[in-house]
């Protein structure tokens, strides 16, 4: 969470939101709620981190 935290002071929004969800991904096993929204969260966390690696538009 703190890294989440640090990443969205440093303006890396996706990053952080990427980190927000693999938290949210590793708790499924103890929500049922969550567990049947895991392989939406996952394909967007990889999406977010994928966006992270791209250059900004010049």
């Amino acid at each position: 969470m703190l890294e989440s935290l640090t990443l969205h002071s440093l303006g890396r929004h996706a990053e952080a939101l990427a980190t927000m969800i693999e938290v949210a991904l590793a708790l499924k096993a103890a929500s049922p709620s969550l567990l049947r929204y895991s392989r939406a969260l996952a394909w967007y966390r990889d999406e977010l981190r994928g966006a992270a690696d791209e250059p900004e538009n010049p």
